[in-house]
Order: C-alpha cells, then structure tokens, then sequence
C-alpha cells in the first residue's frame, strides 16, 4: 500500500529565471511494494500561468531519481530543470511522483496518478493506495 505526499517548496531563485534551475521538492512515501526500488520526481516549467493544465509556454523540464529503503522515502528532491525550449520567465509549474520497479525481468515506470485508476493499463494490484490514504501525486502552481 502507498502514502505518498508530494509538495514543492521552493519556486525558481530569482537568479535563474533565464536559466536552468533547481526545483525543491519534499517527498514523503511509505509501505511502498518491494518490486519498486526507485522513485522519480519530474518537474516541468512554463512561462504561461496556465501551462500545467494547457501545456502553454512549456520551457523545460528535468527529474530525480531516489532510492526507496524498507518501502519508503521522506526527505527533498533537489530536480534540476533544464529550459531547453526558452529562456522564460519562469511562472508555472507541474511536479509529478513515479515508482520504477521489476517485473517479469522488465523495468516498468509507474505514475504514482495512475493509481487511482483501477483500469489504467499500468495498474498493478500491489500498488493500490491504502484505504483513507491520502495520496497527492502531482503538484502545480505559479511562482
């Protein structure tokens, strides 16, 4: 069963605005099944208010990887944001959760969103949030 919180907490220094960035972004998940021993933030920028719901004026975008212990994580993912499509300003974001695990030899990458859709393609049983769980699997927001 998962528990998974995802927040970002610090916006793009002022300094990096035109250039590539750090995004801070506390994680914390735990009871995650063993099959998966790495998570994955990704992080995308827009230089539209609306960009993560429209995916106007996409700048760039990056990811972390992290190490799961005994099922789970709590600790800040630094991601680095490359703006390969722009110079900005920065002023939206979207963050969103992934679980990399094995199966059958394969190496499969799991949006933590896809979860609460029993019928997605990715879902997997061992998966399933806990009942009550609050899972926040994707963060967005201006800067």
């Amino acid at each position: 069963m998962i528990r998974a919180a995802l927040a970002l907490a610090l916006a793009l220094p002022a300094a990096a605005l035109a250039q590539d960035a750090l995004l801070e972004v506390p994680v914390r998940v735990a009871r995650v099944p063993a099959a998966a021993s790495v998570g994955s933030v990704t992080c995308a920028v827009f230089a539209d208010p609306t960009g993560p719901a429209s995916n106007v004026g996409y700048l760039g975008s990056g990811s972390r990887w992290f190490a799961l212990a005994n099922g789970g994580f709590s600790g800040r993912i630094t991601v680095p944001v490359r703006f390969d499509a722009g110079p900005g300003p920065a002023r939206a974001y979207r963050c969103a959760l992934y679980f990399i695990f094995k199966e059958d030899g394969r190496t499969l990458t799991l949006a933590a969103g896809r979860l609460a859709d029993s019928a997605a393609a990715e879902h997997r049983a061992a998966f399933k949030a806990a009942t009550g769980a609050r899972l926040v699997y994707e963060v967005t927001g201006n800067f």
